[in-house]
């Protein structure tokens, strides 16, 4: 790997970076966010909305890392039964260490009153820039 390549090394990680051992690098930042809220929201805003198609998730997250990253949440959503209703996802880009933002994850096809247990699932993607 270049000398450049290295200055604009891309660190992506489940709750941990990868390091480059090409350039010098054997381990990496640890990456990190928590859900702040959470809720199930009906994506219409009619009456009754709670109980016809369809609901999704929204919430805050706080960035708990040491650098900016982009937060891939998804939470999938299942009924009594277990069967699959659908994944609520967003992504949350470029959120500052500390940093806390709301986000509007969409994508379940069912009401809201239909889901009785979700999945939370969580990737951390940091961008990582060296000067040297």
């Amino acid at each position: 790997m270049t000398r450049l390549a290295c200055r604009a090394l891309v660190v992506v990680g489940l709750l941990g970076a990868v390091g480059s051992s090409s350039c010098g690098h054997t381990t990496g930042l640890s990456l990190t966010a928590e859900i702040v809220s959470e809720s199930l929201e009906p994506t219409s805003t009619i009456d009754g909305a709670d109980t016809i198609c369809c609901c999704r998730v929204q919430g805050v997250v706080r960035n708990t890392s040491s650098i900016p990253v982009h937060l891939d949440l998804s939470w999938a959503a299942l009924d009594s039964s277990g069967g699959s209703l659908g994944t609520a996802m967003d992504v949350v880009a470029n959120v500052d260490p500390g940093e806390s933002r709301p986000f509007d994850a969409a994508g379940i096809f069912a009401s809201c009153s239909r889901v009785v247990e979700r999945k939370f699932y969580l990737r951390i993607i940091g961008l990582y820039h060296s000067e040297e």
